[in-house]
């Protein structure tokens, strides 16, 4: 645990940012670093709701039944509600015939206010045991939420080999993995709809330029919207397929 820096030491610290920046130079330093969002430090989700979905988490803290998932996981960064909302808002289907899937759902915030829609079941997948075990529990403590689906679970499994539901469906993505094995679930989601042809619609939060490559050479997806953020961490888009 890092030791608390003593007034003296800031004290040292502004004194040298100035002589070294300038007085504008280190303000706009300063405003910056508070002015920034950190998501893995944001529990007001928690406190509202009694919670335990923040922090920031790396695959090599994690327990996995497969251990060779950890060489293709991402580290845990829990989704901002109000991005989760203003995906699902976007999404140009009636959803109760659908059923919402969270691929790589962590502590299972975005299951958390995906419940609040009238989907026909939402359900998380988790790769590793120690997370999806926090997400089940989530789900029971949860309080203050106005839930309308009250088919909710969590799965221990690995995306590329978990069984997707029947009927129309809504997948969602916080950039789980890199693109060799976003490529490898896609090709799985474009089996299941040959198999079964059904509607689908794919949201894509923080969709970086290798991302962007795997979804433009994936010719049955349309892209039906892009938002493009200051930060690209919350840049999204939804994708389509299925539509007669």
């Amino acid at each position: 645990m890092s030791r608390p820096v003593s007034l003296r030491a800031k004290g040292r610290i502004l004194r040298d940012s100035v002589a070294t920046l300038g007085v504008g130079g280190t303000l706009r330093r300063i405003l910056v670093y508070y002015l920034t969002y950190r998501p893995g430090e944001d529990r007001s989700f928690d406190r509202r709701h009694g919670t335990d979905t923040s922090g920031l988490l790396m695959p090599p803290d994690w327990s996995f039944e497969d251990e060779s998932l950890r060489d293709q996981a991402v580290g845990y960064v829990p989704s901002p509600a109000r991005v989760t909302r203003a995906m699902l808002g976007a999404l140009d289907v009636a959803l109760e015939p659908f059923s919402f899937v969270d691929v790589g759902c962590g502590k299972g915030r975005v299951l958390l206010v995906a419940a609040e829609l009238p989907f026909r079941q939402v359900v998380g997948v988790e790769a590793s045991p120690a997370l999806a075990i926090v997400a089940r529990d989530n789900l029971q403590r949860a309080r203050n939420l106005r839930v309308r689906c009250r088919d909710l679970r969590v799965d221990i499994g690995d995306a590329m080999t978990w069984p997707l539901p029947a009927g129309d469906l809504i997948l969602h993505l916080y950039h789980p993995f890199g693109p060799d094995v976003l490529t490898g679930f896609l090709a799985r989601v474009d089996d299941s709809l040959a198999r079964e042809p059904r509607r689908l619609r794919l949201l894509y939060l923080r969709e970086r330029p290798e991302i962007s490559e795997v979804f433009a050479a994936t010719s049955w997806l349309r892209r039906l919207r892009a938002v493009r953020c200051v930060d690209p961490l919350y840049s999204w888009a939804v994708f389509g397929a299925g539509d007669s």
